[in-house]
């Protein structure tokens, strides 16, 4: 607004918005997120050639993908760059941003006027070109303190060797040649596995080359065995002990077989990552979390990767409680006693038969008898409604409480 910039507020906002108004404006500014989203729904956009530029910052997004998004906004006559930038609360906002005449993908450009960017070791000494370090900021924006929380402010701004105070911006980077600030990830997410460092970037970069994989992000969880290691080896001195577990989403326009996909994403890995660097567990998911704030959710990550660790290690017997009460009865003693004492809840049962032996109406027997536990839902993928209404019918079935979907697709039934 201080150069004379203009903002107009949209009186009613709704999902469509930002695809009717996007192409009125040179500028616009949003999070990687929103441009990934934009980039999937290109074709509800209107024409995109005034927008001399996009601007993003707040999470990580990669050369590779600015480059794909570039590439498919520029359907609907896009002309601009996309300039990735950095920044954060305690400088009041953005803190670098990359050129328009000069845009150096993968990384989050030069500072802006009155701030200096540094990569500092742990001992505050600054660091040579390229090499990685905590980046740190001085500038004129620096904000005074957190409120009523002075160990806090210590922590984030410190006095350094020049005089000056730095915000210490908890992140992994490095300045290259040109001036240029690239960001790494977190240092709170730098991985410990037997005094070793492992960067999660590193192997992301790696898992990322295989033509299935959408998107990765690695993060590290507890691991025993490797606890287990560490005390026979007295020369270990570490305060975390943890291996690297990768979540990974693929691709949707190519089907894969996802065991595959991971046999063949861990010979890549030992292909081309030292051997304390290969992530000891690989995991699918659908997709990566985000928070509010829309930036990806490691914490989250971290929660359901150390579930899963903790789930997979083998239990001994006496230590588990077994659940009492955690079968009904379904009505019919016969069928009871094969379960072994009723069926168990939370649990499927596959029922084998040969064609026309009655399996369908046992099950419907079974939803009739089972109706003290609520509401039945009866899904086939093969009859109809009406069908599965002669059989009810046939057997003096006339239940409130059963409910009928003819449905093939898991997700609809869900």
């Amino acid at each position: 607004l201080a150069m004379g910039m203009q903002a107009v507020l949209c009186p009613k906002v709704d999902r469509d918005t930002v695809f009717k108004s996007l192409g009125k404006f040179d500028l616009a500014f949003a999070a990687p997120l929103h441009y990934r989203y934009l980039a999937e729904l290109i074709d509800k956009c209107d024409d995109l050639s005034m927008i001399q530029a996009l601007i993003t910052g707040g999470d990580k997004i990669t050369a590779e993908e600015l480059r794909e998004i570039r590439a498919i906004l520029t359907r609907k006559g896009f002309k601009g760059e996309i300039l990735n930038g950095y920044g954060n609360n305690e400088g009041l906002g953005a803190e670098t941003v990359n050129p328009i005449t000069y845009n150096k993908l993968g990384s989050v450009g030069i500072p802006l006027y009155g701030n200096v960017v540094a990569a500092f070791d742990e001992n505050n000494r600054e660091l040579k070109i390229n090499e990685l370090g905590e980046l740190c900021v001085k500038t004129s924006t620096m904000f005074v303190e957190y409120a009523f929380k002075p160990e806090e402010t210590d922590k984030i701004k410190q006095l350094h060797e020049d005089g000056e105070y730095w915000i210490h911006t908890g992140d992994l980077g490095r300045v290259d040649e040109d001036g240029f600030v690239h960001v790494e990830g977190r240092l709170r997410r730098v991985i410990i596995r037997r005094a070793f460092k492992i960067f999660p970037g590193t192997i992301e970069k790696t898992i990322k080359k295989h033509k299935a994989v959408k998107e990765c992000i690695t993060i590290g969880v507890n691991d025993e065995e490797e606890l287990s290691k560490a005390e026979n080896d007295f020369t270990t001195q570490i305060e975390v002990l943890s291996v690297a577990m990768a979540f990974i989403v693929l691709n949707d326009d190519i089907p894969y077989d996802e065991k595959t996909v991971i046999e063949e994403l861990k010979l890549l890995c030992e292909k081309e990552l030292k051997d304390y660097e290969i992530p000891a567990y690989f995991s699918i998911i659908s997709e990566i979390p985000y928070t509010q704030n829309n930036k990806q959710d490691f914490r989250k990550l971290e929660q359901i990767g150390n579930e899963q660790v903790e789930k997979s290690k083998p239990l001994e017997l006496k230590t588990v409680q077994a659940q009492e009460n955690c079968r009904f009865s379904t009505g019919i003693e016969e069928f009871d006693r094969v379960l072994g004492g009723g069926a168990e809840k939370r649990s499927a049962i596959l029922l084998g038969g040969e064609p026309g032996i009655g399996k369908s109406t046992l099950i419907l027997q079974i939803c009739d008898k089972v109706k003290g536990e609520g509401i039945v839902l009866y899904v086939s993928g093969e009859e109809s409604a009406e069908q599965i209404k002669m059989r009810a019918d046939r057997l003096g079935i006339n239940n409130e409480n059963i409910l009928f979907l003819g449905e093939t697709d898991i997700d609809i039934v869900n």
